[in-house]
Formats: structure tokens, sequence, C-alpha cells
């Protein structure tokens, strides 16, 4: 069921009628120093846009906004700051995700198959590696 949402979701946004100002292969080009404070300190660069994107209310916190199954299940709103940066340190590919998707729900942003290639992979391609490394160990 889940997965059924998810997916008519991202064909929804598909359809959306703004676009990003700057798509995810230009990044690094349009704001070299974000990016480089991004690798330096990752867990930084996905907790501070999330709390902008609640607009500093984090009473509007849910863990992953809300996109994914453990959301709403982990205490939010008795710690949001607590748990948003557990969020960002453990589930660091969902937090990124989830304010992307966040930000393009509220402000009608199109994705692109670029973007999504780039979050699924990111997402995924851990497990398929972690999955690979057990198997050898077989």
């Amino acid at each position: 069921m889940a997965s059924q949402e998810y997916l008519g979701k991202m064909q929804v946004r598909q359809n959306y009628g703004n676009l990003w100002h700057t798509d995810l292969m230009s990044t690094i080009q349009a704001d070299t120093p974000y990016c480089c404070f991004a690798l330096w300190c990752a867990p930084c660069v996905s907790y501070l846009p999330r709390k902008r994107a609640l607009y500093d209310d984090m009473s509007r916190h849910t863990c992953c906004a809300g996109y994914m199954p453990c959301s709403g299940r982990c205490g939010e709103s008795r710690c949001p700051e607590f748990c948003l940066c557990t969020e960002v340190f453990l589930c660091f590919g969902n937090s990124v995700a989830s304010t992307r998707f966040l930000l393009q729900d509220e402000f009608n942003i199109q994705t692109t198959q670029c973007d999504n290639c780039i979050i699924v992979r990111y997402n995924f391609l851990p497990l398929f590696s972690d999955s690979h490394s057990s198997l050898n160990h077989l």
C-alpha cells in the first residue's frame, strides 16, 4: 500500500508546474561553498534546510517529513530537535529526500528523471552493497 502511494506521489510531482531554480546536476557550480560545507558536514546540511522548510516551527516536524513508515512513531512531538538530529545522522539519505519531497509538494516543484535517479541510487545503493558484502562472507 505504501509503495503504491509513494509511486502515485512521484507521478504527481512530474506534473507540477514550477521548476527548481537549480537542478541537481548544476548545484556544485551554482553554490560551490555550500557544497563544500555539505562535504564536511552533511548532517548539518540536511538539518538546516528541513528546519527552514518548517519555517523554524519544530512543532511541525515529523520524522522523514511523513514520507516513511516510521513517521509519527518516533516521539517527534516530545523533542523535535533531537528527533531531527537523530534522523539526519541515522537516516541521512531519507532525510535529504524527504526534505526535497516536502518542498516539492508545498511549492508544486516538478521533479525530473535525473533527480529521481540520483535520489534512488543514493538511498538504495548502500543496501545493495551491504547485501553483496554479506553474501561474500557466506
